[in-house]
């Protein structure tokens, strides 16, 4: 794994403007959550992964409404642990090209987010692969299941 802190370094043109495209909707979008340099990169083998600050601590409900909402994001999942205390999300683009990714939001604090972390593909079979991946990994959660796409959905966005 390779830390980056310019997205003008990605090598991977598809990574960079899949990054670039996002940071830049999620400032215009999203202005009240996000700022445009507040991330740090992470390049894997398969995907990049990229972690955002929040301007401040936001509900994980508050956030995943926005990323459907104004990004128009398909909400793969959300759960809760612990009454509560546990929260995760994982929300995804309709994949097109330079815009393919997974976000995913987690907290141990009763829903209080500070930053979400994006994985960007550069293939659209390894983004469906990771989600169906992650699909399936759904029925070990502990908790309970707030929100789950069904897998007929997800199958058809990638049709």
């Amino acid at each position: 794994m390779e830390k980056i802190t310019d997205v003008a370094c990605v090598k991977n043109e598809i990574y960079k403007d899949s990054i670039y495209n996002l940071s830049k909707i999620l400032v215009l979008k999203m202005s009240e959550t996000f700022d445009e340099k507040q991330y740090e990169i992470y390049i894997h083998d398969d995907f990049a992964e990229v972690v955002w600050q929040t301007k401040m601590q936001v509900m994980a409900e508050d956030l995943t409404d926005s990323l459907e909402k104004k990004l128009g994001a398909h909400i793969l999942f959300a759960s809760s642990e612990e009454n509560g205390k546990i929260v995760k999300v994982e929300a995804y683009s309709t994949p097109v090209e330079n815009s393919m990714y997974a976000i995913y939001l987690s907290s141990d604090q009763h829903g209080v987010i500070d930053s979400i972390t994006v994985f960007f593909f550069d293939s659209l079979d390894v983004m469906y692969h990771h989600l169906r991946k992650d699909y399936q990994s759904i029925t070990k959660v502990v908790g309970d299941i707030i929100e789950k796409q069904s897998l007929q959905d997800l199958v058809g966005i990638f049709i």
